[in-house]
Protein backbone atom coordinates (compact mmCIF):
# COMPACT_ATOMS: atom_id res chain seq x y z
CA UNK A 1 0.00 0.00 0.00
CA UNK A 2 1.15 3.39 -1.14
CA UNK A 3 1.67 5.95 1.22
CA UNK A 4 -1.41 8.91 1.10
CA UNK A 5 0.41 11.57 -0.98
CA UNK A 6 1.78 8.26 -3.27
CA UNK A 7 -1.06 7.22 -3.84
CA UNK A 8 -3.16 10.35 -4.35
CA UNK A 9 -0.70 10.85 -7.62
CA UNK A 10 -0.95 7.26 -8.95
CA UNK A 11 -4.23 7.86 -8.79
CA UNK A 12 -4.33 11.17 -10.90
CA UNK A 13 -1.84 9.80 -13.35
CA UNK A 14 -4.04 6.50 -13.96
CA UNK A 15 -7.00 9.35 -14.73
CA UNK A 16 -4.83 10.75 -17.15
CA UNK A 17 -3.91 7.52 -18.60
CA UNK A 18 -7.26 6.99 -18.84
CA UNK A 19 -8.59 10.05 -20.45
CA UNK A 20 -5.69 9.67 -22.81
CA UNK A 21 -6.61 6.85 -24.19
CA UNK A 22 -10.50 7.84 -25.09
CA UNK A 23 -9.07 10.57 -27.42
CA UNK A 24 -8.67 13.30 -24.48
CA UNK A 25 -5.73 16.03 -24.88
CA UNK A 26 -3.20 15.80 -22.59
CA UNK A 27 -4.78 19.27 -21.65
CA UNK A 28 -8.26 18.25 -21.27
CA UNK A 29 -6.58 15.52 -18.94
CA UNK A 30 -4.68 17.79 -16.91
CA UNK A 31 -7.11 19.64 -16.46
CA UNK A 32 -9.37 16.70 -15.20
CA UNK A 33 -7.04 15.53 -12.65
CA UNK A 34 -6.71 18.89 -11.42
CA UNK A 35 -10.19 19.72 -10.46
CA UNK A 36 -10.19 16.06 -9.00
CA UNK A 37 -6.87 17.12 -7.29
CA UNK A 38 -8.92 19.92 -5.70
CA UNK A 39 -11.60 17.61 -4.53
CA UNK A 40 -13.81 19.33 -7.80
CA UNK A 41 -16.44 17.41 -9.41
CA UNK A 42 -14.63 17.66 -13.71
CA UNK A 43 -16.14 17.49 -16.73
CA UNK A 44 -14.70 16.30 -20.00
CA UNK A 45 -16.09 15.60 -23.54
CA UNK A 46 -14.53 11.97 -24.63
CA UNK A 47 -13.69 12.26 -28.50
CA UNK A 48 -14.09 8.30 -28.76
CA UNK A 49 -14.80 5.57 -26.12
CA UNK A 50 -14.85 2.21 -27.89
CA UNK A 51 -16.40 0.03 -24.90
CA UNK A 52 -18.36 2.41 -22.24
CA UNK A 53 -18.25 -0.05 -19.62
CA UNK A 54 -14.66 -0.64 -19.79
CA UNK A 55 -13.76 2.57 -19.85
CA UNK A 56 -16.16 2.79 -16.87
CA UNK A 57 -14.48 0.10 -15.19
CA UNK A 58 -11.03 2.05 -15.55
CA UNK A 59 -11.82 4.72 -13.97
CA UNK A 60 -13.72 2.83 -11.21
CA UNK A 61 -9.80 1.47 -10.94
CA UNK A 62 -8.47 4.56 -10.54
CA UNK A 63 -11.68 5.21 -8.05
CA UNK A 64 -13.20 7.77 -10.04
CA UNK A 65 -16.91 8.05 -10.62
CA UNK A 66 -18.11 8.52 -14.13
CA UNK A 67 -21.36 10.33 -15.13
CA UNK A 68 -22.27 9.99 -18.80
CA UNK A 69 -24.19 12.42 -20.71
CA UNK A 70 -25.34 11.74 -24.12
CA UNK A 71 -26.13 15.08 -26.08
CA UNK A 72 -29.52 14.72 -27.75
CA UNK A 73 -29.97 15.47 -31.04
CA UNK A 74 -31.74 18.08 -32.72
CA UNK A 75 -33.53 17.29 -35.82
CA UNK A 76 -33.16 20.68 -36.97
CA UNK A 77 -35.30 20.77 -40.44
CA UNK A 78 -38.16 18.70 -38.15
CA UNK A 79 -38.07 21.23 -35.35
CA UNK A 80 -37.95 24.38 -38.27
CA UNK A 81 -41.07 22.67 -40.27
CA UNK A 82 -42.99 22.06 -36.90
CA UNK A 83 -42.74 25.82 -36.59
CA UNK A 84 -43.50 26.88 -39.97
CA UNK A 85 -40.20 28.60 -40.99
CA UNK A 86 -38.47 28.86 -43.80
CA UNK A 87 -34.81 27.67 -43.90
CA UNK A 88 -33.89 31.85 -44.02
CA UNK A 89 -36.46 32.88 -41.36
CA UNK A 90 -35.42 30.23 -39.17
CA UNK A 91 -31.55 31.34 -39.20
CA UNK A 92 -32.36 34.62 -39.18
CA UNK A 93 -34.69 34.20 -35.52
CA UNK A 94 -32.27 32.02 -34.10
CA UNK A 95 -28.90 34.06 -35.00
CA UNK A 96 -27.43 31.08 -37.62
CA UNK A 97 -26.40 31.40 -41.00
CA UNK A 98 -28.70 30.12 -43.87
CA UNK A 99 -26.00 28.09 -44.42
CA UNK A 100 -25.51 26.62 -41.14
CA UNK A 101 -29.26 25.79 -41.12
CA UNK A 102 -28.55 23.71 -45.15
CA UNK A 103 -25.79 21.88 -44.02
CA UNK A 104 -27.49 20.83 -40.46
CA UNK A 105 -30.99 19.61 -42.67
CA UNK A 106 -28.72 17.64 -44.53
CA UNK A 107 -27.54 14.14 -43.78
CA UNK A 108 -24.04 12.87 -43.62
CA UNK A 109 -23.19 16.72 -42.77
CA UNK A 110 -21.72 18.06 -39.19
CA UNK A 111 -25.05 18.72 -36.87
CA UNK A 112 -24.79 21.89 -34.84
CA UNK A 113 -22.17 21.66 -31.55
CA UNK A 114 -21.73 23.73 -28.48
CA UNK A 115 -23.97 27.17 -28.27
CA UNK A 116 -25.69 26.18 -31.29
CA UNK A 117 -27.12 23.09 -30.51
CA UNK A 118 -27.83 24.87 -26.60
CA UNK A 119 -29.68 27.70 -28.66
CA UNK A 120 -31.67 24.46 -30.84
CA UNK A 121 -32.43 22.15 -27.75
CA UNK A 122 -33.61 26.15 -25.50
CA UNK A 123 -35.82 26.24 -28.98
CA UNK A 124 -37.44 22.89 -28.77
CA UNK A 125 -38.37 23.43 -25.54
CA UNK A 126 -39.74 26.79 -25.77
CA UNK A 127 -39.13 28.60 -28.92
CA UNK A 128 -41.11 31.78 -27.88
CA UNK A 129 -38.89 32.23 -24.93
CA UNK A 130 -35.43 31.24 -26.58
CA UNK A 131 -36.16 34.04 -29.15
CA UNK A 132 -37.32 36.40 -26.52
CA UNK A 133 -33.80 35.93 -25.31
CA UNK A 134 -31.97 36.13 -28.27
CA UNK A 135 -32.91 39.68 -29.11
CA UNK A 136 -32.41 41.04 -25.36
CA UNK A 137 -28.88 40.37 -25.91
CA UNK A 138 -28.78 41.50 -29.35
CA UNK A 139 -30.23 44.73 -27.72
CA UNK A 140 -28.33 45.03 -24.91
Amino acid sequence: MLPPEQDRLQRLTDVMVVLADAGASSRAARNVAEQLALGRAAYFTAPRIDDLEQFRAKLCAARVALHVLKPSHVDVKQLRESLGYSQAEFAGLLGFTLDSVQNWEQPNRPKPQGAALTILRMAQKDFDATIRLIAESQAA
